[in-house]
């Protein structure tokens, strides 16, 4: 049974490893499905996937009254389609892995610090803007549009100075109705 379950996990990996984002689907607390994208930050070899996000979105409220997700990759041009069931578990190891670990200087690195950053100065401000998703090297977050301007000073402040480098740390910022528009 276990090499059955292996041979499971290892056609999962192989399936996903080169799809960049999935859609996971959550209850709300109507009880209403809703689906969001998000990016794999790493597959674990029993085949656990993580997902990074703010502590403060509506996802952890509906994964804390109803832990049954669904997780769906596509490729088309590969003709890949995956969708995987299961239970979500909240971990805050994340966390304390970026705040604790020591920068290595890969992008990677500085943009969990940056995030984290970032969160905490959006609500130290008290705006209503939020973290959605981190795609690489960039963040993408959602904003009432009374707010764009501020909290694009916010993000940009709180980014450029995530780590301390001997070289200056830019920040490019864009503002659209969808993320593509913001590029």
């Amino acid at each position: 049974m276990a090499d059955n379950k292996q041979e499971a996990v290892d056609k999962l990996i192989n399936l996903i490893e080169n799809i960049e984002f999935a859609m996971l689907t959550t209850i709300d607390t109507d009880g209403v499905l809703r689906s969001r994208p998000m990016a794999t930050q790493k597959t674990e070899i029993d085949g656990d996937l993580w997902f990074f996000t703010s502590d403060k979105t509506h996802k952890i409220e509906e994964i804390e009254k109803d832990n049954r997700v669904n997780v769906s990759y596509a490729e088309p041009k590969d003709n890949v389609y995956v969708s995987v069931s299961g239970a979500a578990q909240i971990s805050h190891r994340a966390e304390r892995e970026a705040i604790n670990m020591p920068i290595q200087g890969t992008a990677s690195d500085i943009v969990k610090m940056a995030m984290l950053k970032v969160d905490d100065a959006l609500r130290r401000e008290n705006l209503q803007t939020r973290i959605v998703m981190q795609i690489h090297d960039e963040l993408l977050l959602e904003a009432p549009d009374a707010e764009v301007e501020k909290a694009m000073e916010v993000v940009r402040r709180e980014m450029e100075t995530a780590v301390e480098l001997d070289v200056p740390l830019l920040v490019e910022i864009g503002a659209g109705e969808n993320w593509m528009n913001a590029k």
